[in-house]
């Protein structure tokens, strides 16, 4: 009898609409899968088509939200970009209809019509909404190098106090790395006893990259923001165009217009990314890092787009970390 191959065990789905949905799944090791029902032509019995999503694909397609959002802009459905995991990413349209395309490339070069999916544009956009929830569940890729000891792979734990005051509005402290009973002790002994509470957030070791890109997107991100005005002019006239109202133009937009100058001007000032560096290097214990405008200049900008428009929960932390 032949030996049946075990299940995978499903951990988690996200509505994606449209029929479609992310499925986190574990079978050995987390993955995630796109699925969508077809229809089997010949039997015409409907079954559910699976796109395999490992993490390194999902990192790959992560960082090219901001790419995607751009080509919907212009509406252009000639470019391609080749992904991780042999993944062709663009546009196509049928049917007065939008669609992301991911072709699966096999070894001889041919798409794999069965491992291919088109995700309507409705679909992508709530997968992109749910991406940072997705993010925490789906796992970082292996580094295949064995560290050196054990302490290399051991996460780097930060913690802060929050009280909620009497009006039910939060203090939040700063975040601290240091041993858990330390921090407690330090803590219950700061007398503000009621409605106290303790939040942890869990890095893994920071590299060399990983800090520079925290650094540039917190930089350029507020660089942006300060760019973008709190007075809406079409707002204070009653303007009833709504072409006109800024406060209705969508960060993206805004991202797309000012990256290039925001970036120019937070590469000029070398002393301020050099004192943020300084303040991430000394809060992980990580050695000092050298030569960081040639970082800078060499980092990936379609990372740094993607941090920027659709920050994980550790660059929401570092972004408190370095406003502190």
């Amino acid at each position: 009898m032949a030996k049946q191959g075990t299940k995978s065990q499903l951990i988690k789905t996200f509505d994606l609409g449209e029929e479609l949905k992310f499925n986190i799944r574990k079978k050995g090791n987390v993955f995630g899968e796109i699925t969508r029902p077809r229809r089997n032509q010949e039997t015409q019995e409907k079954y559910e088509a699976r796109t395999y999503v490992s993490s390194l694909l999902w990192q790959s397609l992560k960082m090219e939200f901001v790419q995607v959002q751009f080509w919907l802009t212009q509406e252009n459905y000639n470019e391609k970009k080749l992904l991780t995991d042999n993944v062709l990413l663009g546009l196509s349209y049928f049917m007065d209809k939008v669609y992301i395309s991911l072709e699966v490339i096999n070894k001889e070069g041919e798409k794999n019509l069965k491992r291919s999916i088109n995700i309507p544009e409705g679909a992508w956009q709530s997968l992109v909404v749910q991406a940072a929830v997705i993010d925490e569940l789906m796992p970082r890729p292996c580094n295949k190098r064995k560290a050196d000891n054990d302490t290399e792979t051991k996460p780097i734990k930060l913690f802060k106090r929050v009280v909620e005051k009497e009006d039910g509005s939060l203090e939040t402290g700063n975040w601290q790395n240091m041993p858990e009973r330390i921090f407690l002790k330090e803590m219950l002994n700061d007398g503000k006893k009621a409605n106290l509470t303790m939040s942890q957030m869990n890095f893994s070791k920071p590299t060399v990259k990983d800090v520079i890109l925290y650094v540039m997107t917190f930089l350029i991100h507020r660089e942006i923001l300060e760019g973008v005005s709190d007075v809406c002019e079409a707002c204070d006239i009653q303007d009833p165009s709504q072409d006109h109202h800024d406060c209705l133009t969508p960060m993206e937009e805004h991202l797309f217009a000012s990256f290039e100058p925001a970036l120019v001007k937070v590469m000029e000032n070398s002393s301020e990314v050099k004192q943020c560096v300084f303040k991430l290097t000394k809060l992980f214990k990580l050695p000092s890092i050298k030569d960081i405008q040639n970082l800078q200049e060499n980092i990936d900008q379609e990372a740094l787009k993607s941090s920027i428009a659709w920050p994980n929960e550790h660059q929401q932390a570092i972004n408190d970390i370095l406003s502190d």
